[in-house]
């Protein structure tokens, strides 16, 4: 099979179904809620679409197997996270610690990690070695967002290596999958891997703003949740210096009315738009990764627009009316 005809990234929830038939019986349906609560597939997306742009044959079962890794994978991080954040729900459907408690969350997130590499590792060893180095980078971020929390000494060098482990390790993973399905030669898989980490810190930087724009509803997840919690995002950082008030609010246990006040700072700095400023770079950055590759390489025109298309898609859909004002779009 070449890489131009690729098969439709959602031919892959088959084998993500099969995957999850074989986890055990108490895991099972808690597992399916969360993998088929309906993500776009996105990172799934990207390995097909890398696959494609090396432009060599490549087999129709490694790349269903390198997609639907990257997804539980993705699915797995979901659940720790919502575990960690003690979120209640998750694109519109109850969280595994919500529902089924603590404990069944970790043992979720942790066959999902089992099931991930066991599809990996079958594809070949170096999928594997992808997939294992991506989720040592995962728990990595995270451990650092985690050593940060509530503490403002946090610097923007910190706050962005915390979003390169959690996020855009992701993404690379998922180029760097394509690439290894796909074949191609070292200059694109280094292109794909820069451009994957541009996208995916564009993609986590557009999160941290729709936490502060959105809603419930809109986005498929809790929202003005990260500062409450803990998380010094891009958008508080830039407005702490110039808040003393926002920075006394910094701390744990908020009341309602601290957190209400705590938001409504956050929205009236500078902080939003200077984040949004910052993803469109990133996404640029992603486009010039590969504005490097020489010409007539497969899928790269579709691939270089993609972050950017991402970014203005997101804040147009996902922003709420009342705060569009924030972005300072033009």
């Amino acid at each position: 099979m070449t890489g131009t005809q690729q098969h439709p990234v959602g031919s892959i929830d088959g084998r993500l179904s099969s995957v999850l038939d074989g986890l055990p019986d108490g895991l099972q349906a808690a597992c399916r809620r969360i993998v088929f609560a309906g993500g776009k597939r996105s990172r799934a997306g990207l390995v097909a679409a890398t696959a494609a742009a090396a432009g060599e044959e490549f087999d129709r079962a490694d790349l269903e197997g390198c997609a639907a890794a990257i997804e539980l994978l993705h699915c797995a991080t979901l659940v720790h996270d919502d575990l960690i954040d003690a979120a209640t729900t998750r694109r519109g459907a109850p969280t595994i610690n919500a529902r089924e408690g603590t404990t069944m969350a970790v043992l979720a997130g942790d066959a999902l990690i089992g099931a991930a590499a066991r599809l990996a590792i079958q594809v070949s060893r170096e999928a594997g070695l992808i997939l294992a180095e991506a989720l040592q980078s995962l728990c990595a971020g995270q451990a650092m967002e985690e050593f940060f929390r509530f503490d403002p000494s946090l610097t923007e060098p910190d706050a962005l290596a915390v979003v390169e482990g959690k996020t855009a390790s992701l993404l690379q993973a998922a180029c760097l999958l394509g690439v290894s399905v796909g074949g191609g030669s070292e200059a694109l898989r280094e292109a794909l891997a820069r451009y994957g980490t541009a996208f995916g810190m564009a993609l986590q930087l557009v999160d941290d703003v729709l936490d502060l724009t959105s809603t419930e509803v809109l986005f498929g997840k809790p929202v003005a949740v990260d500062f409450v919690s803990g998380t010094l995002t891009l958008p508080a950082l830039a407005a702490l210096p110039d808040q003393p008030r926002l920075r006394a609010l910094f701390r744990p246990g908020l009341s309602a009315g601290d957190q209400r006040s705590a938001l409504r700072l956050l929205r009236c700095g500078p902080g939003v738009a200077w984040t949004v400023q910052r993803a469109e770079a990133y996404a640029a950055e992603a486009r010039h990764s590969l504005n490097m590759l020489p010409d007539g390489t497969l899928g790269f025109a579709e691939l270089a627009d993609r972050p950017s298309r991402y970014v203005a898609r997101q804040l147009q859909e996902l922003v709420h009316p009342t705060h569009r004002h924030l972005l300072a779009l033009p």
